[in-house]
């Protein structure tokens, strides 16, 4: 079009010193509009090709003014004549890097066409870069975040990406001195690119994408002993909230091991590793060496030499996923002492039936100091028997420990025992006992150990039988 305008102004002759119009051609081209704050100038160019002297005629034909193009676009024209197009792209180059802070890239291309154009069709430098800084697309120098392979966020600069990326590490890193790194589970990328505008992201919304949680789907495997309510339990989902992710599974369903179960878990959009290093001391347990003792039943049990635990330093790797323990490796152990064995005396002999044989045996080794019958105006009821305090009290015959401990009514530490068909023998006075009420004890087991606790005035052992709760004198049944 513009050459058509050329061509009309070289159409113009000169008759005897007179100019005659051949033609006249009406440019209407829309070039720019007031809207809002963006500006278009709707221009009509009319150019009249009509002179009085040829010296005129050479001064209208000389270009005077650029059209203004973005691709096929015109949208302004320049009264400067000078300005190249490498001037003008990059003024509007500067412009737009700063406008956005950040270095541009303008999409489409800017040219200039000389023209001829009357001054009030023409604007400044100034106000065509305006228009065109309003009018033309561009994309602007990001740092894009990308996770697994996925585009997430884009900010401005590297250090806000860089920035944004330690703050959500930290926001699940556990306050210890001892972690060793920080990383991120999942496969986290900053990349330099260019925009559009839009995409950007302030500082505070992409923290807010990149912290976010979001749903996980799994498999729970049904293992001994699960039920539905006991996997909702496990997994912090609710029985409805199973029964919908698993169509026809209800409270009634009855599950089998090895079942798979569809469930979901809340995780944060970006899973931060934390390996921590942890030292800790533990202690060594000791072996046990038996020694064994042929003159003694298999219940006896003596401890002839105490053992002691030894102790160790443990260095562990320990490693946690958003603050959850999910790994832990030994990478040093150290001894600060060796434990020390135990030796225990055990008995070889087999155990007795744990019931009445029939015969009383005497309980416990010792001299004869009281007789049963008649003392002191009253009637003792067994036979005392002086022993050293500790010495060991054996049950006289088979049968069920029917009280041990403490008798307020003068016995001290009493010990009945039940041999059946209405027998029963008392021990008492004891300084501790050795079983409690309905143990099963054998005849020549240890129940108690002699003392002076009660109505005593020395070590001994009182020693009843009682028959349908009838004291009996002892030495009938020995």
């Amino acid at each position: 079009m513009l050459e058509k305008i050329r061509k009309t102004f070289t159409a113009v002759k000169i008759y005897g010193g007179k100019i005659k119009i051949l033609t006249t051609f009406v440019l209407k081209k829309t070039l720019y509009s007031k809207k809002g704050s963006n500006y278009f100038l709707r221009l009509t160019l009319i150019v009249s090709v009509a002179v009085t002297s040829a010296g005129i005629t050479s001064g209208l034909t000389k270009n005077n003014a650029q059209a203004v193009y973005i691709n096929d676009k015109a949208v302004g024209i320049i009264d400067n004549t000078e300005i190249t197009e490498e001037v003008l792209y990059s003024e509007i180059h500067s412009t737009l890097n700063n406008k956005n802070d950040a270095d541009a890239s303008i999409n489409e291309k800017i040219s200039l066409v000389p023209v001829i154009a009357s001054s009030s069709d023409t604007s400044s430098e100034y106000e065509i870069l305006n228009t065109v800084v309003n009018d033309i697309s561009y994309s602007i120098n990001s740092y894009n975040i990308s996770v697994n392979g996925e585009n997430t966020v884009c900010l401005k600069t590297l250090s806000e990406a860089e920035n944004l990326l330690d703050d959500i590490k930290n926001s699940r890193t556990l306050n210890s001195p001892d972690i060793i790194s920080v990383n991120f589970s999942d496969d986290v990328k900053i990349s330099e690119e260019y925009v559009s505008p839009e995409k950007l992201m302030t500082y505070d919304d992409a923290y807010k994408v990149l912290s976010k949680n979001v749903s996980d789907k799994k498999i729970y495997t049904v293992s001994e002993g699960d039920t539905i309510e006991k996997i909702a339990d496990k997994t912090d989902l609710s029985v409805n909230e199973i029964s919908a992710l698993n169509p026809g599974l209800d409270e009634d369903t009855i599950l089998h091991i090895g079942d798979e179960i569809k469930i979901v878990e809340e995780k944060p959009f970006l899973s931060v590793e934390t390996v921590k290093k942890v030292s800790y001391t533990e202690e060594i347990p000791y072996k046990t060496k038996e020694i064994k003792n042929n003159e003694e039943y298999k219940t006896y049990r003596k401890v002839v030499k105490k053992g002691k635990e030894g102790k160790k330093e443990i260095t562990d790797e320990i490693t946690y996923e958003n603050g959850k323990e999910v790994n832990r490796k030994t990478i040093k152990e150290t001894i600060l002492a060796n434990p020390e064995e135990e030796q225990v005396e055990v008995g070889t002999l087999q155990t007795p039936v744990k019931k009445a044989t029939g015969t009383f045996k005497m309980p416990v080794s010792g001299v004869l100091t009281s007789g049963f019958g008649s003392r002191w105006g009253t009637t003792h009821k067994g036979i005392d028997l002086g022993a050293p305090a500790g010495t060991p009290v054996h049950a006289s015959d088979g049968g069920v420990v029917t009280f041990a401990g403490w008798n307020s009514g003068g016995y001290g530490y009493l010990v009945k025992i039940s041999h059946g068909n209405g027998l029963e023998t008392y021990y008492a006075h004891n300084s501790s006992v050795a079983v409690s009420a309905g143990d099963r004890v054998y005849q020549g087991q240890v129940i108690s150990y002699v003392g002076s606790t009660g109505d005593s005035t020395g070590n001994h052992l009182h020693f009843e039988v009682r028959e349908n709760g009838s004291a009996k004198n002892p030495y009938n049944y020995l």
